[in-house]
């Protein structure tokens, strides 16, 4: 509903300014077409500049000579949800860049530090007396001169609020998902910690009482001397298989079910698909290995089976929690 708050917010600004005696803005060599909302160049050819851009457009030349705020125009522009400024940053980039100016030359759009954003040259357009788009401003001449519009406004705006609700309904759905993605990889990182210290224990343990070297594959060398374990050996061991039966598994299911639920994480985070190719492998391995022998104590799924962990994955889902919670 906030989203088609937006819109409905958006088409009331636009209404207010065909009201005005204002038809549009001369930015250096473009027009900012104010009735027909768009931006032309020099040579009255259009200029392809996406909705939000030609808002901000309008947010600029509303209050020149004066800059407008970081903080007014995250406001404005963003009022159902919170983003960064690198957001803001972007869309300044891209306008001055359909706008044939950049971030050194500021020929048009120029930045105050520390403030926000105003343009370098706008005048405005005024609008012809008896004009269409005059007549037609006031709900009586928009009424009589289209009264088929109303029905068809409201019918747009009706089929926008259901589908941008979808929209927000789906978004929130994610960010659980990924808030939940991000608890049980916090888990099962803990439960993998506190098994890596009771597994050197135990390695150390066998070494110091059968003189012999410490393995590198943890996996061959915990089951190789499993039938040599002593009651306290055994101990430790039972532990750590416990975690592996317990957390790691727990866990690793969980995250490997929300990824397949919830496809379009592989849109967001770029490590998701290699971390949801290693927990398929782990959960494998798991079920047709580990459970079938009692001397594994560990599981792994590593670079030896071509699915390694993706370690960046877990910054990638805090760093999208961080933009669109």
């Amino acid at each position: 509903m906030l989203a088609s708050a937006t819109w409905v917010s958006w088409w009331a600004q636009r209404r207010f300014l065909l009201q005005t005696e204002v038809s549009g803005y001369q930015i250096g060599a473009f027009t900012l077409d104010l009735d027909n909302n768009i931006v032309l160049d020099a040579r009255g050819e259009t200029v392809e500049i996406p909705a939000r851009g030609l808002q901000f457009l309008i947010e600029l030349a509303r209050h020149y000579p004066n800059p407008v705020s970081k903080a007014s125009l995250h406001k404005t522009l963003w009022p159902d949800r919170q983003v960064s400024d690198w957001a803001l940053s972007r869309l300044v980039s891209d306008t001055r860049l359909l706008l044939q100016d950049d971030g050194k030359q500021q020929g048009l759009i120029k930045t105050s530090h520390g403030i926000g954003y105003s343009l370098r040259q706008c005048k405005e357009l005024p609008r012809k007396e008896g004009s269409d788009a005059t007549k037609a401003a006031t709900p009586e001449g928009w009424l009589r001169a289209k009264p088929m519009w109303l029905y068809f406004v409201f019918l747009v705006i009706i089929l926008l609020a259901s589908v941008q609700l979808y929209g927000v309904i789906k978004h929130r759905q994610l960010v659980g998902a990924m808030e939940q993605i991000a608890r049980y990889q916090e888990a099962a990182f803990k439960a993998f910690q506190a098994q890596s210290t009771r597994r050197d224990e135990l390695v150390d343990m066998v070494t110091a009482r059968l003189g012999v070297q410490k393995g590198r594959e943890y996996e061959k060398f915990i089951s190789y001397y499993y039938p040599h374990f002593n009651r306290e050996e055994q101990f430790v061991f039972d532990q750590i298989r416990a975690i592996t039966k317990s957390s790691l598994y727990q866990n690793n299911q969980a995250i490997y079910l929300l990824l397949e639920r919830n496809p379009e994480i592989f849109r967001e985070i770029p490590a998701a698909q290699a971390l949801f190719n290693h927990l398929t492998f782990w959960l494998n391995k798991y079920r047709s290995v580990f459970l079938k022998r009692k001397d594994l104590g560990v599981l792994y799924a590593g670079v030896e089976d071509g699915v390694p962990y993706p370690s960046e994955v877990d910054q990638q889902v805090k760093s999208w929690l961080a933009e669109n919670r």
